[in-house]
Formats: structure tokens, sequence, C-alpha cells
């Protein structure tokens, strides 16, 4: 009973101190974070995501991302991690639900580190310094910026703890909580981080096998996997489905090499709180740096522990050789791996190394204090206070952090008061009209105020997009393209363009001699109205038929293509002569994130064209009977309408969502019924069952 209340006392310890770093943020403002993914992409993503739900709806589509993008598909939203859906219900501002989320994952980082490091038989004191070690040390902290590395990095210690339970305990429940840990990774959404921990996890067993010849805890860490894969269908089959859709193949070599590190950079980021780069940054803390060397002494001590040891030069190994990159000759091999040639920068391989320090100090530490001399424990509690003070500085001074004032001026601009104002006054409402931004409006913001942009940034872009914009590595926006193919950006709905107030007078002439008038300036941008947009929804009066989206974007281009009569049609026969149509008379649309609606009239059959995304899992329905969708001038969505008077609908139901849906849930309770069985004594019941039928004769 005192064991446990024991452990009681040290677990609230360290539920306390990432208050005490960061509790400030989360009651009195400011942002824990930087103004990189963190701005740009993770909180405008999940801010859409709360939007949703509060809404009772399913985040399933993105309309105001590269008109139109999948929303649940991408992995990256995390919109099936729960976390994410309660801090945003939870606080009534956005900035405190980030806040909280870091601090919730520093907590799970260090009780799951503690309760792991008791189950591997460390005395509270060794398991109290190994969780403040890992939750402050780059390993976690430098990954705060990158939220979803950190959630997951976070996760890595508690499923440790519970495989050990299993090999202990042969439950079926603990394989159930293991499942369910792996499958909230995937939920977080950073893939790469998913390796990151099944190359720390599978080392862990790997060693443990070594050394202790239990197998159960290779058969425990297999079915966890694969069960938390089953059980997380319902992200991963719409988020394959958009891998497949995607136009980010494997990298080439000079790009899988960019962020490789030389050994002299490896001891510089091991050494240093603030490298140039923070994603590789290494700092642990000095000591657990001494205590990856000095750990070779302790190869021949008798203790239970040696598994440890072999873990934490497995480790050492692992990521050394991935963070050299470039520099080690084997790695252009790994390029070649199916879905890894898609993941860059080798350095954060680091959080790697970061676990095998951590694992390293924690067994000198455990160590000295089994020799039970009074002299030791006073150096330990010593070395422990340093430690302390070393990671306490390194955060406060390392992390990055960003007043409320400074995030309102990103997310707030003038330029995006002066875009509200002019759709204000130009009656515009949501799906008519897109814009298009430079670096005046920080990407995918737009999410926030509820602009439909033409473009924006996803690293997962959808490759007939990124064929006909002709976008280059990782998809930035080339700062020429939009004079390229101005004639494209005006028959996909452009109206609104912000350009930088820098951007060069020939430019601007360029830009006004294109059917774009200044409209409004300020001292950083130039406001540009688009004369000769094409609406979202039109009906052409003339169809020219295409083999491939080059083709199309060829058409288009040609002089002798109408962006507000005419449309292509991609079809296998193109020897097809250009079909004349009657337009259609389109009233009384209704758009909405997920699903638009319309009313038709001809006297003839007639085309009809929505110049949103061509994607799979979008319906078209006349008069509630589905009919074909084509892909339309490239990349949208097109379908012939009879003659006559009709309700049109496009709804957005992603089959994979669903199938997905249909195979999480029946796992779910498949294994919850399992882990609860053993827990009823079923022959109990069945005696007082008895014994009851019994008595009421």
């Amino acid at each position: 009973m005192l064991n446990k209340r024991l452990n009681w006392i040290w677990i609230a310890a360290i539920i306390i101190i990432p208050f005490l770093f960061f509790g400030r943020h989360l009651f009195f403002g400011g942002f824990i974070g930087d103004m990189g993914d963190d701005l740009v992409q993770n909180l405008p993503n999940k801010i859409l995501l709360f939007n949703y739900i509060s809404q009772g709806q399913l985040p399933l589509w993105n309309p105001y991302l590269m008109m139109g993008f999948p929303l649940l598909a991408d992995i990256q939203v995390g919109a099936f991690y729960l976390p994410n859906i309660i801090s945003f219900l939870f606080f009534d501002h956005f900035l405190q639900s980030y806040n909280f989320l870091i601090i919730f994952h520093l907590i799970i980082a260090q009780v799951g580190m503690y309760l792991f490091l008791r189950e591997e038989g460390l005395k509270r004191p060794s398991a109290f310094i190994g969780a403040f070690a890992f939750a402050f040390s780059a390993a976690v902290m430098r990954k705060i910026p990158f939220i979803n590395m950190a959630e997951i990095l976070a996760l890595v210690p508690l499923f440790l703890f519970i495989l050990l339970k299993f090999t202990k305990q042969f439950k079926i429940i603990w394989i159930f909580l293991g499942s369910l840990v792996f499958c909230f990774m995937i939920f977080a959404g950073h893939p790469a981080s998913i390796g990151y921990f099944l190359l720390i996890s599978g080392s862990f067993v790997f060693s443990h096998l070594i050394f202790h010849r239990k197998f159960k805890i290779l058969l425990g860490f297999l079915l966890m996997i694969i069960l938390g894969v089953i059980l997380s269908s319902v992200q991963l089959l719409p988020f394959l489905n958009l891998l497949q859709q995607s136009g980010r193949s494997a990298l080439e070599l000079k790009h899988f090499y960019e962020g490789s590190m030389g050994f002299s950079d490896i001891i510089s980021a091991l050494t240093s709180w603030k490298p140039d780069n923070i994603d590789y940054s290494l700092y642990g803390g000095l000591l657990p740096i001494i205590s990856l060397p000095l750990i070779l002494l302790l190869i021949k001590a008798k203790s239970t522990f040696k598994h440890f040891i072999l873990w934490a030069f497995i480790l050492v190994f692992i990521s050394v050789f991935l963070m050299l990159g470039e520099n080690n000759p084997l790695y252009q091999y790994i390029n070649q791996i199916p879905l890894y040639g898609n993941i860059r920068s080798p350095g954060r391989y680091g959080v790697i190394l970061n676990f095998a320090m951590v694992i390293s100090f924690v067994f000198i530490i455990n160590w000295l204090l089994n020799k039970g001399k009074k002299w030791i424990n006073i150096a330990v509690i010593v070395l422990s206070l340093l430690l302390v003070v070393d990671l306490g500085f390194y955060t406060i001074r390392s992390l990055p952090y960003i007043s409320d004032k400074t995030v309102n001026d990103v997310l707030f601009t003038q330029n995006v008061d002066t875009l509200k104002k002019n759709i204000k006054e130009d009656n515009i409402s949501f799906g008519e009209a897109r814009v298009l931004t430079s670096s005046s409006i920080a990407a995918n913001t737009n999410f926030i105020y509820g602009f439909e942009y033409i473009h924006g940034y996803n690293p997962l872009v959808l490759k007939d997009y990124k064929d006909m914009f002709t976008y280059g590595y990782l998809f930035f926006e080339k700062t020429s393209y939009i004079f390229d193919n101005i004639k494209l950006f005006s028959l996909y709905n452009l109206k609104y363009y912000v350009f930088p107030k820098n951007g060069g007078s020939e430019k601007q002439n360029f830009i006004q001699n294109s059917g774009f008038k200044k409209f409004e300036a300020s001292p950083d941008f130039i406001l540009y109205k688009n004369t000769n947009y094409t609406q979202r929804i039109y009906s052409p009066e003339r169809i020219f038929y295409v083999r491939s989206l080059e083709e199309a974007k060829n058409t288009i281009l040609s002089d002798s293509f109408n962006i507000k009569k005419d449309a292509t049609l991609q079809s296998k026969d193109t020897d097809i002569a250009p079909l004349y149509l009657t337009p259609l008379k389109i009233s009384e649309i209704d758009y909405g994130a997920q699903n638009i609606s319309m009313n038709t009239e001809s006297e003839k059959n007639g085309f009809l064209v929505v110049n949103d995304t061509f994607y799979p899992g979008w319906k078209a329905l006349i008069d509630n009977k589905e009919t074909e969708i084509y892909k339309t001038n490239g990349f949208t969505r097109g379908i012939f309408v009879p003659a006559g008077k009709h309700q049109v609908n496009f709804i957005y139901r992603p089959q994979d969502f669903y199938t997905g849906l249909y195979i999480s849930v029946s796992t779910f309770a498949f294994l919850s019924i399992l882990s609860v069985l053993p827990l009823i004594n079923i022959p109990h019941l069945l005696r007082r069952r008895k014994l009851h039928s019994k008595t009421t004769k």
C-alpha cells in the first residue's frame, strides 16, 4: 500500500513539472511554438477540424486549399486523435488549446517513461530522473514546433510499459491497450515519426530477446502493431488513397539528402543549446551525453539490465548511420525502399540518439543507487539536480515562444482585413470566388477566416494539381508561375490577387494587362481584382476532347480556347470533334463545404462544369439519381445534364472512409469483448443464477 502511495507521489510531481515551465502560457496568453509549420499548417488544420466537429459535420473535405483537398485523408490533420478534439472543445481560445496539447504530451511523455522504467525494475529516483530527462530533452522539446512528431514520441515509453506488462501477465487487455496506443500514434499524423518509434521499440524487443529469451515480448509487439494498424483503418485507408493521388513520389537524391549531418555536425548539435537548425537539435543535457561512453565500463558488471546497454548501443548505431545521410555511402540505397523514399531530413533521426542518451544515463544512475552507499546517493542527488538545472535552462532559452500580438500579426494582418472588406463590398459569398496571395498572407491561414485559396501548402499536393501548375519540389509557390499561367488561374475562378508591393513594376504592368485591375494598396501589398474570371460553376458552349492533362493544359492555353464558353473533357478517344452544346440555365446555387446543390434548365442536353478538384469519393446526382463525373479542364469536375428542369447535387462520400470506419469499429468492439471476458467470473455467475432459480421455486 505504501509503495503504491509513493508511486502516486512521484507521478504527481511529474505532472506538476510541465505546468511550472509552461502553465503561464496556458492561462495568461502566448504561443508555445514557432512561425513555421505550427502557424501555417498545424494550427489552421486543427482549427478547421474543430469548426467541422462543432457544427456536427464529419471533417471530410477542405474547400479552402488548392481548389479543394481531402481533409480527413490528410493524416497530418490528426482528425481522429482524441487529444486534438478534446483540447479544442475544452478551451475557448485556439492558442490555449494548442498550448494545452503541448503540456498534456509533456505529462504523457514523463508518466510513460516513469512507468516503463519502474516496470523494468529501476528505482523510483532513477525512473523520475529518466522521465524528466526524456521529456525535456531535444527528442520531445525541440519537436514541439512540429506538434505531430512530439505527440507520437511522447507515447513511445507508454507503449513500452504496456509491452512489458504483457510479457509478465500475458493478458489480452495489454494487447488491446498496446494496439490502442499504436493506433493513436498513427492518428497523431506524422508517418516519419512512426518509423522512429518502430526503430526504438523494435531494437528494444531485439535486445530483450538476446538476453532474456522471452519470446512473449516479440509476440506481444507484433500483435500490438498489427492490431494497431487494423484499428486505424478509418484513417489509413483514406490516407493510402491520398498517397496514390499525390504528386509526392520518391524524392530525388539531392532532396532526400537535405538535412544530412557529418560527425562534427552531430557533436555540435549534441552540445549546443541553439544549433543553426532547431530541427536537428540533439541536446539532452551534458550528463546524458557523457553517459554514452561511460556505459561501456559497465558491460562486465553483474546486472539484470544488460539489455539496456545493448539497446542503447543499437540506438546509437542506427541513429548515427541514418543521420549521416549523404555522408553515408549506403544511404542512397535506402531511397529505393518503398514509402521510405518520401522521407527527407536525415538529421531528424537524432530523436533516436536522444533516447539512447536517456537510457544510458538512467542505467548509470540506477547502478550507482544500487551500490547503497551514502556518499554515492548524495552524488546521485547532486547529479540529478545539475541535470534538472541544465535541461531547465535549455528549455527556457531554446524553446520558441511567440506573444499573442505576434500571432495576431501573422494570422490577422492588415492584408486580411482589406480582403475581408473588399469581399464584403463585392457581395461575394462562400464558394463564389477564389483568392491567390503571395507571402503577404501566410499559407493556409485562410482556413481560419474562410477565404478559398486557389493555392496553399500541403506536402501531399495532388498530382494533377501539381502538373497543371508546374509546382516544384515540396510544392512551394514559384514566384513566376502566376505570370506564366494567368489564363489558367482566371479559368479556375481566381478573382482576388494579393501582390507584394516590392514585386516589381514590370510584373505589376503584366498583371494589369492580363485583366487584373489595381484596386487598393497598403505599405506592404497591392490588391488586384480580376475582371475576366470564370464562375466556379458554368455551362460551356463547346467541349474539346483530350487524352491527358498535358493535352488539356495546352488546349486551355491556346488562343482558340475561351475560358468562359469552352471546357475540356478527358477521354480515351480523342478523335471526336469538338462538341457544341446549348448552355444550361443555372440557378439557386448553394455552396457547402462538402456538398453543392443547384437547379438547371435547358431545352437540349447540356454540360455542367464545377471548377473544383476531381477526386475519388465525389458523387453527382441528377434528381437523386447518380451520374458519371468526368475529368474536366484538366483536373476539375463535369457532368452531362439532360434537357428539362433538374436538381443537381454534388456530395463528397468517400467509400474508403466508410470501409475503414467499419473495420476500425468492428475490431475495437471485438478486442473490447475479448479484454472484458477474462475479467468476468462466468462460473460464479452461473452458480448464482442456478441458486436464484432454486430460491424462486
